[in-house]
């Protein structure tokens, strides 16, 4: 069933866009566009008209859009939603850009005349002159290209099934096996997994090399030497460069992997192996039975609402409502793209998650995530601007995973079992530790991807490994040529959102000091989280940080102290732990 019709919803009262507007071509879109850039500015008053109905456009299209979506990711197979997203971004929106891209210059050449120096303007403004700056009407169709091949990749991800001991499985249903304590079942589970996704692979491939050749055009387009410099431009990364980001890399390589290695070697003693095998990285060494938190997506749904309310109490209410709403989809099932994300309905006023849950931890993990994402979402709906309800990714996602930590001494409506409570918080304070060095395998794949001159599939492989011998030297390949070589083509980052990753590592670096102060103020914290959260993106990132009471610092002295806290609680949860299984014993 379609998204639009499994929500009740009060809609944003429209001043300007009429509600029978038709979607059906862009013909009376165009009529609206057309009379904003026909409409005469006079005054600060006029000029403050156009930006609002200009912004009431917006916010319809992006809600639009981002149903398209939805829809899309939740039906992969269904060939009629697939065309509706397609005719989205393929009639709709490049046309679109380019009256938005219009007005835009309209506004800013009117902006010093009218006065429009109120400082709730300030990043406004700057985000226009940006876009300005960046904007190629040539490009408008090479960005349709690309939207075509997410679909592409996306329907490819989310159709593929998986046969294993006599049933079928999607990728998500898969990777509760690579928990078993048997390690020839894992063994297996893993093979079918990369087997399966091999015989995709020159389709996947393709699509990322016509991927890169169009994102290599769009910046060329735009007068950047590579893509990767345009794109730090477009993610508006004022407060960071490219270098910033490979010194980031080299002191997780100096100062986490080392952290790492002591974690391998607890696996390696747990598991009675002399080299952990990449089946071997999600299976629990603390306890022999998997954790199971959950059976149906109502529990999960149940229990998470539980956890927010003992947090504070208006947390509790937004999820309660988004359950009410039906904007949650949280069950893996066939023809479901991979993956799980929460998405902005800005019109409708509500945050929608996406995810696919099969049972086990990592899905709790998942929904406390992406119920951080939708906080932000009502945090900020009262910001006047479509611009301010889409704050820099660096803050949305100490958002999200600050969730994740503070909400760890509440874990035990999953866990009512003291043991299996230590074993989940030890396994999520881990996976933050090995989360860095993937993250800088990744965001440094991709800075390489986009500036190396000789690019070709041998040359994309053999960075490939490079980049995980040097970070991940713990995990033995040998004889697994396959995913040791394309591991990287079930990252739906690189082909959705590139160079969106980096912002994960800053993020947690800015969750770990949320974390400190809650331990420290719980009521105090979540009172400045919630607070600093409602300013959207209305001011530079710095002070959003500082907003909620961090520091927008990812240097080599901020990961020291707080990957410190993290190993100093994890070696304290691990003591608690085998206390316990020495008195049981």
């Amino acid at each position: 069933m379609k998204l639009e019709k499994e929500i009740k919803y009060k809609k944003m009262k429209r001043e300007f866009v009429p509600e029978s507007l038709s979607w059906e071509s862009f013909n009376e879109l165009e009529k609206l566009f057309k009379s904003l850039l026909e409409r005469e500015v006079d005054s600060h008053k006029s000029l403050e008209k156009l930006i609002a109905d200009l912004n009431e456009i917006k916010t319809v299209l992006f809600e639009k859009r981002t149903r398209a979506f939805i829809n899309m990711t939740s039906h992969t197979n269904n060939e009629k939603i697939q065309q509706e997203y397609i005719h989205f971004v393929s009639e709709i929106e490049p046309q679109a850009k380019e009256y938005i891209f219009e007005i835009h210059k309209k506004i800013l050449e009117n902006h010093k005349k009218f006065s429009l120096t109120s400082p709730k303007y300030n990043i406004y403004i700057r985000h226009l002159k940006n876009h300005h700056k960046l904007f190629r009407k040539e490009n408008v169709e090479l960005e349709k290209q690309e939207e075509e091949l997410i679909n592409e990749y996306s329907k490819i991800m989310g159709n593929m099934m998986f046969s294993f001991k006599g049933k079928e499985y999607t990728s998500e249903q898969m990777y509760k096996f690579l928990e078993e304590q048997d390690r020839n079942l894992r063994k297996d589970a893993y093979k079918v997994l990369w087997n399966r996704v091999e015989k995709e692979i020159n389709d996947i491939y393709g699509i990322f090399k016509k991927q890169i050749k169009i994102r290599n055009k769009i910046a060329k387009n735009a007068n950047f030497e590579n893509y990767r410099d345009y794109k730090f431009e477009e993610l508006e990364r004022f407060y960071y460069t490219p270098n910033d980001c490979f010194v980031f890399h080299e002191n997780v390589k100096k100062n986490i992997i080392p952290i790492v290695n002591k974690i391998m070697e607890r696996r390696k003693k747990a598991l009675g192996i002399n080299s952990i095998k990449p089946w071997d990285m999600f299976i629990d060494i603390y306890g022999k039975d998997v954790l199971q938190p959950f059976s149906t997506s109502e529990e999960l749904m149940s229990k998470t609402i539980y956890i927010f309310k003992k947090t504070h109490p208006e947390l509790g209410k937004k999820i309660s409502l988004m359950n009410k709403k039906g904007t949650l989809d949280l069950e893996s099932r066939e023809g479901k793209a991979p993956g799980g994300y929460m998405a902005d309905l800005p019109e409708t006023n509500l945050p929608f998650i996406f995810m696919n849950s099969t049972g086990i931890h990592r899905d709790v993990e998942t929904l406390l995530h992406e119920s951080g994402h939708a906080f932000h979402h009502f945090a900020c709906i009262k910001q006047p601007l479509i611009e301010y309800h889409n704050a820099p990714s660096e803050i949305c996602e100490v958002a999200s995973m600050a969730m994740e930590l503070i909400t760890m001494d509440h874990w035990d409506i999953f866990y009512e079992k003291k043991e299996e409570l230590l074993r989940a918080k030890i396994r999520h304070l881990e996976s933050i530790i090995l989360l860095f060095p993937w993250i800088s395998i990744v965001d440094l794949f991709q800075h390489w991807i986009y500036t190396e001159k000789n690019l070709n599939r041998s040359s994309i492989v053999n960075k490939w490994r490079e980049l995980i011998n040097s970070f991940q030297p713990h995990i033995n390949y040998k004889g697994i040529n396959f995913s040791y070589s394309y591991a990287w083509v079930r990252q739906l980052h690189l082909f959705e959102v590139p160079f969106y990753y980096i912002e994960y590592a800053i993020a947690q670096l800015g969750a770990l000091q949320l974390w400190t102060n809650y331990k420290k103020d719980p009521q105090q914290t979540i009172n400045e989280y919630m607070n600093g959260l409602s300013l959207g993106g209305s001011e530079p990132l710095p002070e959003l940080y500082e907003a909620i009471g961090i520091k927008f610092d990812f240097s080599e002295k901020m990961q020291q102290n707080m990957l410190g806290e993290v190993n100093k609680e994890l070696e304290s949860l691990l003591e608690e732990l085998n206390k316990i299984k020495n008195v049981n014993n």
